[in-house]
């Protein structure tokens, strides 16, 4: 008896003294460790990857391995993105799968143009480079910073190898709330700004084609409607081509003057109007005539 409790005492002062020696090497391992240089490391390879300069205020690294940053800016040569800014980020990597498979993963949540965005981003080393997947979604994003009008809630995922994501696939389901166009590329729109409360779709791509799906639009002088169309990706971005069929039905005041002007409109069906050819200029007709910028 008295020999089975002294082992049990030996094993539980054995497993205490690990306990022990353990916690002291993680503390140790937190008070030494460079958090400062890895954060620093990080956004040379995020300088690298993207092209841009980016600055962060206010850095913060926390054991094992999360990151909280804030005030966050970035410089980039994109004409569409050459300035922008995130108020915090917060991201957190996964240990196990990046040490028994290589795999990254980390949860992130933003905070930007007065709203949010949160996901998880999964990276292994591919052939062609990083193998790369995504989930993410975003609530009430105001789209100003980017040059457009609107608060963007989004829904999607997908999936591409290095850093050109539309030649990978995915998909993205969105809702928009107060956009406002005052011109289409470089067709100006005739009516004037146009304001739309609420438009929503979806956009899907693959191997450098994107496609449009239930798309829909409610505004004050017009209502739009798609049942699909696609943009063929081309370098630059201006010139990639655009097949668009869009049933536009006026309201109010513009349903009148397109009764006056639009040879045998009634007032009673939709219009349709088509988009086609560059994007940067494309071709726009009005149940089918042209119509010149």
């Amino acid at each position: 008896m008295w020999s089975w409790l002294n082992q049990k005492r030996k094993w539980g002062v054995i497993l205490g003294y690990t306990f022990f020696g353990l916690m002291m090497f993680l503390l140790f391992l937190y008070l030494t460790f460079p958090f400062s240089l890895l954060e620093l490391k990080l956004i040379s390879i995020l300088e690298s990857e993207s092209r841009c300069k980016i600055s962060v205020d206010q850095r913060g690294f926390h054991f094992p391995s999360r990151i909280s940053w804030k005030g966050i800016r970035g410089s980039c040569p994109q004409p569409a993105f050459s300035q922008w800014k995130v108020d915090s980020l917060n991201a957190e990597l996964a240990p196990l799968p990046l040490l028994f498979s290589r795999r990254g993963e980390v949860d992130f949540h933003l905070k930007l143009a007065g709203g949010e965005l949160a996901g998880h981003l999964t990276a292994m080393e591919g052939k062609g480079g990083p193998d790369l997947s995504l989930r993410a979604q975003s609530k009430k994003v105001d789209l100003a910073p980017f040059g457009l009008s609107g608060l963007l809630t989004a829904e999607g995922e997908g999936s591409w190898v290095g850093q050109d994501v539309l030649k990978g696939k995915g998909n993205v389901a969105f809702i928009l709330d107060g956009l406002r166009l005052k011109e289409i590329g470089k067709w100006a729109v005739p009516i004037g700004e146009v304001a739309f409360s609420n438009v929503q779709g979806k956009v899907f791509w693959r191997n450098g084609t994107v496609g449009l799906e239930r798309f829909s639009a409610e505004g004050e002088t017009v209502d739009l409607k798609s049942e699909g169309g696609n943009l063929l990706l081309r370098e630059p971005l201006a010139a990639s081509l655009l097949t668009l069929t869009l049933k536009a039905t006026p309201k109010g005041s513009l349903q009148q003057v397109a009764s006056v002007f639009v040879q045998g409109y009634t007032g009673r069906e939709p219009l349709t109007v088509g988009m086609k050819g560059p994007l940067g200029q494309p071709q726009l007709s009005l149940n089918g005539k042209p119509i010149n910028p």
